[in-house]
């Protein structure tokens, strides 16, 4: 039973040390300053995205008028995001020639404790993994006609195009 109790609590200390997404990122800043004794967070925010899967749908236009665009193919995207804490740092420290500077960071932090710039995660995960494109030809109706779909063999988003 002293057993059990013993390792119930040796679990719960080794859970509570694990550095939170805050600690986490303040270390990725201070470990990339110039100086990072001058380095202070004047704010910062975090906020969880769960892993998402997304899907956009694109048609390939080849003809188009005021009401209605007909296309000859289809081709669907799909992005995987994976579950990450976004978070948002105000700093203010030194350059490398001695003078206070404040600039914003947007860093993305992984469940598994990498931490990137969120441009990096952008780059990363933004990009679908997965492409089908087929033939399917459709007549769309109901469309807004914005000014770049005014010419034939174009892809468009679905989500621009038709009126909802």
């Amino acid at each position: 039973m002293r057993k059990r109790i013993l390792f119930i609590v040796c679990a719960m200390c080794i859970c509570a040390c694990k550095p939170t997404p805050e600690q986490r990122a303040r270390q990725f800043i201070l470990d990339r300053a110039v100086d990072p004794s001058s380095m202070h967070i004047l704010s910062h925010s975090e906020v969880l995205h769960p892993k998402q899967t997304k899907t956009n749908t694109f048609y390939h236009l080849v003809n188009i008028d005021s009401t209605r665009a007909f296309s000859d193919s289809i081709r669907i995207e799909t992005n995987v995001m994976p579950e990450h804490y976004y978070c948002y740092l105000t700093i203010e420290g030194n350059d490398s020639t001695g003078n206070t500077c404040r600039c914003n960071v947007e860093l993305a932090v992984m469940p598994d404790g990498d931490v990137m710039f969120f441009s990096k995660y952008r780059d990363k995960f933004y990009e679908p993994i997965a492409i089908e494109t087929r033939a399917q030809r459709d007549t769309l109706t109901n469309i807004r006609y914005p000014g770049w779909y005014n010419e034939p063999n174009v892809w468009a988003l679905e989500q621009m195009l038709i009126e909802r």
